[in-house]
This record gives C-alpha cells, structure tokens and sequence, in this order.
C-alpha cells in the first residue's frame, strides 16, 4: 500500500467553524497517546478518536420466518 488510510477523524470543538480532519496514525505507537491537532480552519482545539469500521450487520428484511 502506497497511502496508509486514515484511521482518525476529529472535529473542530468550536460548533460555529465545523472544520473536520481526518489522519492516520501509525497503530504501534498508540501507547505513547494522541496529541490532538489544532483546526485547520480556525485554529482551535479539536476532539475526536479512531474511525471505527464495519460495525453490527443490520437484519436480513427478507429472512424466512
């Protein structure tokens, strides 16, 4: 793989900027913490976490009873 995937998202905590980044982080440092990043937009803290892929497989609508 030439590009790693982002695997974090994070969001302006400002509401009225809205600025979002995604990035990757390399998953064999995670123990040394995440240093959230300043907005691109405005410059302000942001909040986020892992970008969580998959999740609960949704029931089959057309399952025989």
């Amino acid at each position: 793989m030439l590009f790693p995937t982002p695997n974090y998202l994070w969001q302006c905590r400002d509401k009225n900027c809205g600025g979002i980044l995604t990035a990757y982080q390399d998953e064999e440092f995670l123990m040394l913490g995440v240093v959230p990043p300043k907005c691109p937009k405005c410059d302000g803290e942001m909040e986020g976490g892992p970008i969580i892929h998959g999740g609960p497989i949704p029931e089959n609508q057309f399952k025989m009873s």
